[in-house]
Order: structure tokens, then sequence, then C-alpha cells
């Protein structure tokens, strides 16, 4: 399901430059703008700032819908103008005249981060069963939490089968059925439906019954996300093993795609097949990293140089293999030792991780562009 915009004051842009999300409204006046914004809940804002009174436009809009992120349009003549509208509110700069991917940049940071250094949502999906995803899921969030720098969020969205809850042998009182059963996701909610782990993140468990899975929808997951990112500094997100609206919204709304497979040939075979609809979705290849689980060294008959050929990428991680000793944690309910070498492996993909965000983050705000808020090109 397409994410809701709302157009001000630009008779002129094209429906379909604005990818990802569908045209849900387009006013002309301050006051059909705040009807609008007071009636439906919309997913991101367009204004032209061009348009006469335009900050002030802006600035109702932002008091009527504070959380809203906005885009706002303009040829550049006016620098003062800029300055002020992201004085006021304006996340993120476009230029006329329309540029589809400059467009399209603005509207991913906004989505995706609304409003810059905000933090980071990795999705982790096993394209075989048994790949070990919940596993890599699971010591990712403990490894995140550890590491400090702002909380971390565990949320598993495998509604049939998920095991992250019981990865840490914990009941939660409440799940994720629960949330989207209340009156709004928001900070307050979000923080009543989580539950801590000593010394680990917050989990989001699935919904304690399969019945009551039907409560959530893809619209659930991406406000779910919205507010998960203002709040904490890391998102990771156990992906069940099939493609729907859920997985498709998990997938949308994260920065980073974690492929988890071991080297055989029906997990490379899915793994390709799950790469190439994706990119013929429109997600960027970019944002999905390989890891490579239960990791045995000339022991396979596909070599990491092989599946790095075929799925034309490097691998992130080698995650060695441990079997007995995952397994036993995994019945017990308890985390592997952090001298166990899977454990190592997955601290060392943390680090990475963090330290990639980190380095896109000052890239981000480096330069003049980058501080006034123009979208840059992603190649």
């Amino acid at each position: 399901m397409s994410l809701k915009a709302c157009v001000h004051q630009l008779p002129d842009l094209p429906d379909d430059l604005l990818k990802g999300c569908v045209v849900a409204a387009r006013t002309d006046t301050r006051e059909q703008l705040c009807n609008t914004l007071t009636t439906v809940e919309m997913a991101v804002l367009l204004l032209d700032l061009d348009a006469p009174d335009a900050i002030n436009t802006l600035v109702a809009a932002h008091e009527v819908a504070p959380a809203l992120p906005i885009v706002g349009v303009t040829t550049g003549s006016d620098l003062e103008v800029v300055i002020q509208a992201q004085r006021n509110g304006c996340q993120q700069i476009s230029r006329k005249p329309y540029d589809a991917q400059d467009l399209q940049t603005a509207l991913g940071r906004v989505l995706q981060a609304e409003g810059g250094g905000q933090g980071k949502v990795y999705s982790i999906i096993g394209p075989t069963g048994g790949a070990g995803a919940t596993t890599v899921a699971s010591h990712l969030g403990m490894e995140f939490a550890s590491m400090g720098g702002g909380d971390a969020l565990l949320i598993d969205l495998d509604f049939d089968f998920g095991g992250v809850a019981r990865a840490f042998d914990v009941m939660p009182n409440f799940t994720i059925a629960d949330l989207a059963k209340a009156d709004s996701i928001d900070s307050h909610n979000l923080e009543k439906t989580c539950l801590k782990i000593e010394g680990g993140p917050r989990l989001i468990a699935r919904p304690r019954s399969i019945a009551d899975a039907q409560a959530v929808d893809a619209d659930t997951i991406r406000n779910l996300l919205r507010v998960a990112r203002r709040d904490f500094e890391h998102v990771i997100i156990d992906l069940p093993r099939k493609l729907d609206e859920i997985t498709g919204a998990g997938i949308e709304q994260c920065d980073t795609l974690l492929l988890v497979v071991q080297l055989t040939v029906p997990a490379v075979d899915n793994a390709s097949r799950l790469i190439d609809i994706l990119s013929a979705e429109g997600i960027d290849k970019s944002r999905i990293e390989l890891v490579v689980n239960r990791y045995r060294k000339n022991m396979q008959t596909c070599t990491v140089e092989m599946v790095e050929e075929q799925l034309g990428r490097k691998a992130a991680a080698l995650i060695p293999s441990d079997y007995s000793s995952v397994h036993k944690a995994i019945d017990a309910g308890v985390l592997l030792n952090r001298k166990n070498v899977v454990r190592a492996a997955i601290h060392d993909l943390a680090q990475k991780l963090i330290g990639t965000a980190q380095a896109e983050a000052d890239h981000a705000k480096s330069g003049w562009f980058g501080k006034l808020g123009f979208a840059r090109g992603v190649s």
C-alpha cells in the first residue's frame, strides 16, 4: 500500500514522480490544507515555497500536524525563504524544474529518517527455512543495545511462527497486535508495548495467536517504524520468510536489508530471486547486505566467492558454524556466550553497521547543500 501524500500549490507536479506515494489530496489555500491535514492522516506534505505567503502556510501546517514530514519545492532563487522554511519545520528541499531523482531522494529522507539524525532500521530475512535469521536478529539487538549511543528496539514481524521472544525466554504482556488496536501509534503507546530485555534491547513480540495477527496491517508497520526511528537509535526487524504486505512494509521502510544465507544452492538461488524481485519493485540494491551464516571454510560446495559473484555483492559478514551451541541456546532460551565465535561475528557485524550509518550521517551533513537540506542524488 502506497503512502499518502498531500500536494499544496504545485498543480504541475506529476503524480508519477512521487514513487512509493499516492497523491491523496491537492490543496490550493491554507484553509483547504489545514482542513485536509486534520481529517486525513498523511505520510508527507509537498509544499510550494515560491508561492506567496508560503512560510505562514508552512507554519500553519506544522501547527496542525507537527509530526508530518514536509518537503519544500523551490527554484532556490530566494535563499532567505529556504532558511526560513527550514527553521519552521521543512525537513527537505527539492528544486524546480522537477527532477525525479532529486525529488525521490528528498522524499526518501523525510519518510525514512524524518529530519535526519534519527535511528536506523535494519530488516533481516532468510530466503530459506532455518537460515538463522532470528538468531542473527536477536544477537544483533543485544549488540546494538550494549554498544551505547542510544536504545535498540527489536521487532518480530513473523506473526505465524516468530521466535524472538522465545530466544530471550520471555512472555511479554503486550504484543504488536495490542499496539495495532491502540487509538494511535505514538511514543507513549510504543513504550507501553515494549518489553525491556535485561541488559539488552526493547522487544515488540509477535501476536499471541495467529488470529490476533489480523489486527496488524502494512500501515501499522509503517506508522510503527516512523515513530520507532524517532525514539530509538537502532531498530531491528526479524522478517518472516514470505513476501506479503507486512514483509513489504518492513523492507520498504528499512535502511538496510540483511539477507542471511547459507552456502547451499537452494539458499543462493532463493536469495538471487529475492534480490531480483526487490529490484523490480524499486528497492535500491545498495540497501541489501549479504550475511553468510553457518560458514565452514573449505567444507562447502559453494564458496563465498561464487556466491558473491552470483549475487553481485560482497558479504558483509561471515558467521561461523557452531550448530551445537546455537541450538542449545535456542532450546534454553538464552543467548550465546560473548566469547562464542558466532556471537563475536555478529558483534563485528554490528560495529560495521554502526560505522556505515555514522559515515552516511556525516556525509549528509557535510557541504553547503547538505547544511541547507537540499537533497543529493544517489547512485
